[in-house]
């Protein structure tokens, strides 16, 4: 997995605002709303990364259960596919 679009995130309160930059701010209008967790999941998808390597990295950072680590990053997926900004193969 890994953005599509170059995308640029700001902290604003407790949340971070993604928006696309460059050439690719063309394609992409609209803006993301993350919390921290969503952030450090969305900065590791610059590069291609699959779900496994993320669970993994996340669990390295957070001391969670795998599967709720695996539910939340579901969560952030399904919200970045929502607004098709990632490939997912």
């Amino acid at each position: 997995m890994r953005f599509k679009y170059n995308m640029q995130f700001q902290k604003v309160g407790d949340n971070y605002i993604g928006v696309a930059v460059g050439k690719d701010k063309e394609f992409f209008t609209e803006y993301l709303v993350l919390n921290e967790t969503g952030y450090e999941i969305a900065v590791k998808m610059n590069n291609d990364i699959s779900k496994e390597q993320l669970t993994d990295q996340m669990l390295e950072s957070y001391d969670e259960d795998q599967a709720v680590m695996e539910e939340c990053i579901d969560d952030i997926i399904n919200y970045l596919k929502k607004h098709n900004v990632i490939w997912t193969e």
